[in-house]
């Protein structure tokens, strides 16, 4: 089925203002806080800096042996994606 030229005219039309704001919409992008929820790739396991010192395993190797080489705290082996963010 072909679109008829009012349709395809529409579509361009759509194209063209989305381009045409792609510049403004990415000057605003600028974000001070960045909050995420449950997701694996940002979870970084801070259980230590909660207040939780019951639970002192965190504290020896191997946690944190890739980041800077010293025990981090944290649950991960490293940075994560959003510690980069």
């Amino acid at each position: 089925m072909a679109l008829s030229s009012g349709s395809s005219a529409i579509i361009v039309c759509v194209l063209t203002c989305s381009i045409l704001l792609l510049p403004v919409m990415s000057e605003s992008s600028c974000y001070t806080t960045i909050f995420s929820f449950g997701d694996s790739l940002a979870d970084t396991g801070n259980y230590l800096l909660s207040g939780a010192a019951s639970f002192p395993a965190v504290t020896f190797l191997p946690y944190g042996e890739t980041s800077f080489h010293h025990p981090t705290g944290r649950f991960c082996n490293g940075r994560l994606i959003i510690d980069f963010m």
